[in-house]
């Protein structure tokens, strides 16, 4: 096997390496398997399947056999049956590049990206440049997307292949962004339902990830998401999440590559999706947002049914998708963006008047319409929610129609039918002005203050672009909206064809390598046919909107005379077929409209992904986009109730050019804006595809994808990169990569291969050395050498088993020379660090010490890497110097406790002083300390019997062992006796076994477990009341100390003001990633197994505190579900970081200063109570913590899950993102067993039954303390 774990073959007698299986090795079973000639056959359902031939009944004849679906008569050279041969063996080594697979043609890779879906793994390159990535859709999540994976790709192990994923096409862009200096372009393509929403945001996670800022600008780039999503997503019946509008984003970068700003342009949003709706189909989530969520702030009705606009589809509520909590995320998130409370109100207040003008029902009123009388309420309503004047003012630009004639304006009443064509274009014209601003005022808020005021300046930095726009449609019912798609797509293929291509027959003619052309569908005639003045079919739409009576008809025509006869234009009615000499062409995409065929005309463009039939009605409406001049005016000069929309949507017309542009015009001029920077950038490319129309996961409908794959132009590309040569290397970089194929002497012997001989002298040698292997298909070109995918695989593997080989030696050599010169200087670090030990003016020095700590760790720090190990006498120092500042620490409290007569009879006071003064007995203060330590202690044995006396008696009441050992511990430190702690010593001299028997035997001594485990816990509860001082997270012992922790952060004894308050921080929310661990690893506090290199802990618990800041919404990110199973997973399956995990949680609940995070972080203290129990040392830690500081109405609930994890133990299984909010009910249930709560119950017969048996004995209860 490889070092990849990739099975291989050598034959020593010729020296040939292989994956494939030799003939000789092959058992009889193997060889009758795979025996005689197979061939890819046609299948309805799987598009294609492998079978064998088993008779050729002619010379184009054949009979095949299909496993398990008899036999089939097929003919040779019959287009839809290329009987591509295919090897069994193949079908089992799949790729993740499909330009490696053994065979190439359509079934081959269909086989490839079909299997790899079932084994989840859903993405796959096409080619090893890594710039196109196929990304098929789950529908499930996936645990790689958490940020140990974004981790992992931003700083991949030199040895480690990764795996196909977005995140490699991201940091693949950000490097060459950094070291290329060239803007990068990612464009994301794909039918509805394909996943590029969802890839778009993974791509932003990431960048925010490993890029990041100074001004926290990143989180501001993914708090856009929640807002675009509600205002421009929408269900429909291919898609519960579909993106309505097409957006491109680039993300500016700094000179030192962190994230500076953002700029995002929106393209073609669906406004009509306002006012019309098709059946099983949602508008704009924020409506349904709106309407779950309204507290009679807004004047809209309580169920969505009842508006007009919104109940045409009969369809409210989506799987999947939580309105109320999503509008949430969208109010978080404009408070993010830094929206004002005017504007919010304004956003959501607008939003509902959209909604309401659908509402309105006009009837009849003489020539003209009024607003029928029975919606008294809604006119009102939209003149509250639009900030309008009057009612009059909305009704008289509703029912009449404003006609200027040589500048006299007059009014004319509307019929109904015009009066509602009217109020619907007013929702649409205010809903598509509202998301405009919204996008503009986006920019605003991820702009670099600078940059802000100078737009050019913005563009100037070096940038990341996303596309993420709509896919080539073909529908039932193709109209203006689908051709200005589709033509988008077009334009995106040619880029595509140009950068796959058209680069691969420049770049061979460059290298002087012969090649057979490369033939390519280019689309230029289509974009011709489109676009091209003066006779496109866009362009002629222009024309005749302001033509005197132009119409669709008159539109349809003129284009039919100009381009009967392209091959690009197809005439669809028998009229114009006529016309043009052509055959009318037949409806082969959809067959449920024909009666409409006979009513309206068509026409037809065969675009690169086939032919598409648009229906020519309404073409020359939607393209003006009709806004009355009175209506206008009304938004304009009529709405003063709110600033941005006569400011921002409705600007008064004088500021505004009096010809309005064309929405087919203003596209055109946004997509050649944005194909210029496209060209201009370095691109890659992710093609989405949707595995199946049921929206299920585990589905891949064969077909369907095959289509998709086809649109995506991807068969296409792989077969282009195929039969060129897509592995390329400069020759430098050739000999550099595989000189090491050649032994050393050999290498040494040939002149042609030193460093000296031209580059493409040493190419040609070192090729000729390795002949045995065949190679046919590597040409030696003018800069570069080029091969194909059998090449790549054997050079790779030899190259594989040469390192193999010869990494073990480089590394021991490495290590030897490194590690002489380590010893060196360790050695004399060393004797350095002991001299100042053994030196009384350095020892009791602490800025001394501060010397020579820093001194020590400046000479040890570059051998770091390769040797972790510090020398003990560094930690000696440390702890010394720790030591000497805690003593003049300690001396302050002291004299402040005692001179204070009240708190110098203060137990708690005077026992917390002398727990630390034991902390530090290992180094003696002066006579000075010592006898001031003294007098504390003897105060502390005067107040001790009343604190201790009582708390001695509970713990022998219920024999609580680590309460009696606390309890002999703290008596001992203040030197106090009594009867009672001689009993606690007999009870502690017992073995374990007789000391649980006494504790079984009082639990059972009423017969009444569930009230004993009440009542017990109730005391425990008590106690830790009472004792309340000895359970405060400061003081837990497994904590760094502060100082320590702080010291990792910083210079260590630097500035100590920063250092200070870097400190005090350490239990504190904060909103960024900690930089180590809070807890010590070395401080073991409980018997646990095996124990973490302070290196692995620490990196393991920032990422834990990653997780957690995401599930809290501290830092955004597409999916905090999975977070929150990511950390919980994490701390399951490392018992060691489980004390870790709470006291982050516990840091994020102390001074947190945003409610929303506070809910969420008890709603995943929650979730750990369900999964697994805090180490014994902090559970009463963990459970003091929720008694304190737990809101009242959870307060109970959480302490029952604290102590039914603690007797039920943890679970098995990693946590899941869907079972996470299951875990956090199961806590939160207020139906939970009584048992675990402080009320005092009588135990029914289910106690008795948990009390006899049937394999359920009763544990004893949770220790009262751990030490």
């Amino acid at each position: 096997m490889t070092v990849d774990g990739v099975l291989y073959y050598y034959n020593p007698a010729t020296e040939k390496v292989t994956y494939e299986k030799p003939d000789e090795l092959k058992t009889d079973e193997e060889r009758k398997e795979i025996a005689g000639e197979w061939v890819w056959v046609r299948d309805e359902k799987e598009v294609w399947l492998p079978g064998r031939v088993i008779k050729k009944e002619t010379n184009d004849t054949l009979r095949v056999e299909i496993k398990g679906r008899g036999t089939k008569q097929l003919t040779r050279h019959v287009k839809n049956e290329p009987l591509w041969p295919v090897s069994l063996s193949s079908l089992n080594r799949l790729e993740d590049d499909m330009v490696l697979l053994d065979d190439l043609n359509d079934a081959m890779m269909i086989h490839d990206v079909k299997e790899r879906y079932k084994k989840d793994q859903i993405y796959t390159w096409v080619g090893a440049s890594q710039t196109v990535l196929v990304s098929i859709n789950p529908f499930k999540r996936l645990p790689i997307y958490g940020i140990q994976m974004m981790n992992e790709f931003a700083r991949p192990a030199p040895n480690k292949i990764l795996p196909p994923h977005p995140f490699s096409v991201a940091n693949s862009a950000y490097i060459r962004l950094r070291i290329q200096a060239q803007d990068q372009a990612m464009l994301i393509s794909g039918e509805s339902g394909a996943g590029k929403t969802e890839t778009t945001k993974q791509i932003l996670s990431f960048l925010a990830e490993i890029a990041g800022s100074s001004t926290n600008v990143e989180q501001r780039i993914l708090s856009a998401n929640p807002v675009l999503e509600a205002f421009g997503n929408a269900k429909t019946v291919r898609n519960n999440n579909s993106s309505r509008f097409g957006r491109w984003m680039q993300v500016h970068f700094d000179e030192r590559g962190s994230i500076s700003s953002a700029h995002i342009e929106n393209y073609l949003l669906e406004k009509s999706r306002v006012v019309s709706l098709a059946k099983d189909e949602r508008s704009y989530h924020i409506f349904y947002q709106l309407i779950i969520s309204n507290s009679n702030t807004l004047p809209l009705e309580n169920d969505a049914s009842k508006h007009t606009y919104l109940a045409q589809s009969r369809c409210f509520k989506v799987k999947n998708i939580d309105d109320k909590a999503d509008f949430k995320d969208v109010s978080t998130s404009l408070q993010q963006l830094a929206f004002t409370d005017n504007e919010v109100n304004a956003i959501f207040s607008l939003t509902a008047g959209c909604l309401r003008i659908g509402d309105l029902e006009f009837v009849s009123s003489g020539d003209g319409s009024q607003i029928c009388k029975k919606n008294n309420t809604v006119p009102l309503a939209i003149v509250q929610l639009l900030g309008l004047n009057s009612i009059e003012a909305l009704t008289s630009a509703l029912t009449n129609k404003a006609i200027e004639v040589r500048g006299a304006r007059t009014l004319s009443p509307c019929s109904p039918e015009n009066a509602r064509e009217g109020a619907d274009a007013l929702a649409k014209a205010i809903f598509g002005r509202l998301f405009d601003w919204l996008v503009q005022r986006i920019n605003k808020a991820v702009a670099n203050d600078d940059e802000e005021q100078n737009i050019e300046r913005r563009f100037g930095h070096k940038y990341i672009g996303v596309l993420d726009i709509f896919g080539f449609e073909i529908m039932e019912r193709n109209s203006f909206e689908q051709l200005l798609i589709n033509y988008t797509n077009e334009k995106l293929q040619q880029h595509f064809n140009r950068h796959t291509f058209k680069e691969e027959t420049h770049l061979y003619t460059e290298e002087g390598i012969d090649f057979e052309p490369i033939a390519f569908i280019d689309n230029q005639p289509i974009l011709d046919l489109i676009e091209k003045r003066p006779d496109g079919i866009l362009l002629l739409l222009d024309d005749e909107i302001t033509a005197p009576k132009g119409n669709d008809a008159k539109w349809l025509s003129k284009c039919e005379g100009v381009h009967a006869g392209k091959s690009e234009w197809l005439s669809l009615t028998e009229k114009h077929a006529s016309a043009s000499g052509r055959a009318a062409i037949p409806n082969k995409i959809h067959k449920n409209y024909e009666q409409q065929q006979q009513q309206e005309d068509f026409f037809g463009v065969t675009h690169y992904a086939g032919d598409v039939k648009y229906i020519s009605t309404n073409f020359c409406h939607k393209n003006k986009d009709p806004l009355g001049r009175n209506l206008y005016d009304l938004m304009a000069l009529e709405a003063p109730g709110f600033d941005i929309v006569s400011q921002n949507l409705f600007p008064p017309l004088g500021t505004i050019p009096r010809r309005q542009p064309t929405i087919a015009g203003q596209f055109r001029k946004q997509l050649t804006s944005l194909m210029k920077i496209i060209d201009a950038a370095s691109p890659c490319y992710i093609r989405c595809i949707k595995p199946n129309s049921k929206l299920c996961s585990g589905l891949f409908e064969t077909a369907s994808c095959v289509e998709q794959l086809t649109y995506a132009g991807v068969f296409e590309a792989v077969k282009i990169r195929k039969s060129g040569y897509p592995f390329r290397l400069a020759h430098r970089q050739f000999a550099a990569r595989y000189r090491i194929l050649i032994d050393s002497k050999r290498l040494n012997s040939i002149s042609d291969l030193a460093e000296t001989a031209p580059e493409r002298t040493r190419c040609t040698a070192l090729l000729n050395l390795l002949q045995n292997q065949e190679f046919v298909d590597i040409k030696i070109g003018n800069s570069m050498v080029l091969y194909r995918a059998p090449e790549h695989r054997v050079l790779e593997l030899l190259r594989n088993l040469a390192l193999e080989r010869l990494v073990p030696i480089a590394q021991r050599a490495l290590r030897i020379g490194t590690g002489r010169v380590y010893r060196k200087v360790l050695k004399k670090v060393r004797c350095d660090l002991q001299a100042a030990l053994d030196s009384p003016n350095i020892r009791d020095d602490a800025a001394a010490l501060d010397t020579v700590i820093d001194s020590a760790l400046s000479r040890i720090g570059p051998h770091q890497t390769l040797f972790p190990w510090l020398p003990p006498e560094l930690d000696s120092v440390r702890q010394r110097r720790n030591i000497l500042q805690e003593r003049l620490d300690l001396d302050e409290v002291m004299r402040a406790l005692l001179n204070d007569p009240v708190k110098s009879q203060s137990y708690d006071d005077l026992a917390h002083c002398v727990r630390r003064a034991d902390a530090i007995a290992a180094v003696p203060g002066t006579p000075q300390q010592m006898a001031l330590e003294q007098n504390v202690r003897d105060a502390l044995n005067q107040v001790a019997g009343k604190k201790l006396d009582p708390i001695a008696q509970a713990a022998i009441d219920v024999l609580d062992k680590a309460l009696m050992e606390t309890i002999k511990e703290e008596a001992r430190r203040a030197r106090y006796t009594s009867d009672d702690l001689k009993r606690i010593d007999e009870y502690l001299a017992m073995s374990d076994e007789a000391l649980t028997k006494l504790q079984l035997k009082r639990a059972n001594e009423l017969d009444d477990p569930d009230r004993v485990v009440n009542r017990e816990i109730k005391l425990k509860q008590l106690m830790i009341e009472t004792y309340a001082s000895m359970y405060q997270i400061p003081i837990y012992a497994g904590l760094r100390e502060k100082e320590e922790w702080a010291a990792r952060k910083s210079r260590i004894y630097t500035s100590a003001t920063k250092r200070q308050k870097i400190a005090d921080s350490m239990l504190k929310h904060q909103s960024n990633a900690i930089h180590c661990a809070l807890s010590d690893p070395k401080k073991r506090m409980d018997a646990i197994e095996g124990i973490p290199t302070t290196k692995d802990f620490d990196k393991k618990a920032v990422l834990m505190f990653k997780c957690i800041l995401g599930f809290l919404g501290e830092s955004k990110h597409p999916y905090p579900e999975s977070l929150g199973s990511e950390c919980l997973s994490i701390a399951l399956s490392d018992e060691s970081l489980r004390a870790e995990f709470y006291l982050q949680l516990t840091k994020q609940l102390n001074e947190n200063p945003t409610p929303a995070s506070i809910d969420q972080a008890w709603q995943l203290l929650a979730a750990a109570f369900a999964t697994f129990p805090p180490p014994p040392s902090f559970e009463n830690f963990v459970a003091l913590f929720v008694k304190q500081h737990a809101p009242l109405d959870k307060q109970k609930l959480l302490i029952s899950g604290l102590y039914s994890i603690v007797y039920g133990g943890e679970r098995k299984n990693p946590v899941t993102a869907e079972e996470l909010p299951h875990l956090i009910a199961r806590t939160l249930n207020s139906e939970i067993s009584a048992r675990y709560l402080d009320v005092d119950i009588v135990s029914t017969g289910s106690s008795t039954s948990l009390h006899n048996g049937n394999n359920h004995k009763m544990p004893p209860p949770p220790p009262l303390v751990q030490h």
